[in-house]
């Protein structure tokens, strides 16, 4: 399996849901903003767009360090992001914070295997 073309069907794939979203927001305002923000499309996007431009380079030690910040910094960042919109879910909220911050993590590891 190409991990490449994996990043690459994400990155797309939340681009166009991202842009998606965003239009039924200015179509009808609340339509999605009521249940979640559409920027988390975004940063999804701007994330796996990070990934698949760093694959090829994984492999080098000398990006190893920026791979293990980075994944700390999306960590902190989904975190906040699941803490904030997690409030409505008050007993998961703890839950779904902890699995953003491992999240970043998993995804090195898994695109590092491969």
């Amino acid at each position: 399996m190409d991990w490449r073309t994996v990043l690459r069907t994400g990155y797309f794939t939340s681009v166009g849901s991202y842009f998606a979203f965003l239009l039924l927001e200015w179509l009808k305002p609340g339509f999605v903003s009521n249940v979640f923000s559409p920027h988390l499309f975004l940063a999804v996007a701007i994330a796996l767009g990070i990934l698949w431009g760093w694959k090829k380079e994984w492999r080098n030690e000398k990006y190893e360090l920026g791979i293990q910040v980075t994944a700390w910094l999306l960590g902190f960042v989904f975190a906040w992001v699941a803490w904030t919109i997690g409030r409505p879910l008050e007993e998961f909220r703890v839950l779904i914070t902890l699995v953003a911050v491992v999240t970043p993590f998993l995804i090195c590891r898994i695109i590092q295997r491969y």
